[in-house]
């Protein structure tokens, strides 16, 4: 297996089948089969990132939603411990800067809850107590336009 991977920030209507693969895959791999998690009526308005190997075969993706929402970051079975996942994250979270939003969130499972803190994530205060805690961060202003 190539260790080599590239990023791109695409439009939904454009990479909609390799998201919709890559979401497929890794959520079936995760027990986790519910149309919701493939796609939604909000993807083609969202922010998307894509990742691909080597060999041009699409091994995570993540998006940002217009609330400043990331989710949907899922990353191969192969690939994870790499460092792809965390990319993702980092590049939604600049995207989020770059369009001058006071915070980006997520809702994620407690067992995530340290990796979204290692890039500036906390949980919020408001937080419901469960499986699911809603993390965020509050974003510094991009100066560039």
């Amino acid at each position: 297996m190539s260790t080599s991977y590239c990023f791109l920030k695409v439009q939904w209507h454009k990479y909609a089948p390799d998201i919709t693969q890559i979401r497929e895959t890794v959520f079936h791999d995760l027990l986790f089969d519910h149309p919701y998690l493939t796609a939604d009526q909000i993807d083609p308005d969202c922010d998307h990132v894509v990742c691909y190997n080597g060999e041009d075969q699409i091994i995570a993706s993540g998006r940002l939603t217009g609330a400043g929402e990331i989710s949907h970051i899922v990353v191969d079975t192969g690939w994870r411990g790499k460092t792809v996942g965390t990319a993702i994250l980092v590049y939604l979270l600049h995207i989020a800067e770059r369009r001058h939003y006071p915070q980006a969130w997520t809702m994620t499972h407690r067992s995530l809850q340290g990796f979204y803190e290692k890039k500036g994530l906390v949980v919020d205060p408001e937080s419901v107590p469960g499986p699911l805690i809603k993390m965020v961060k509050t974003l510094k202003q991009s100066q560039l336009h």
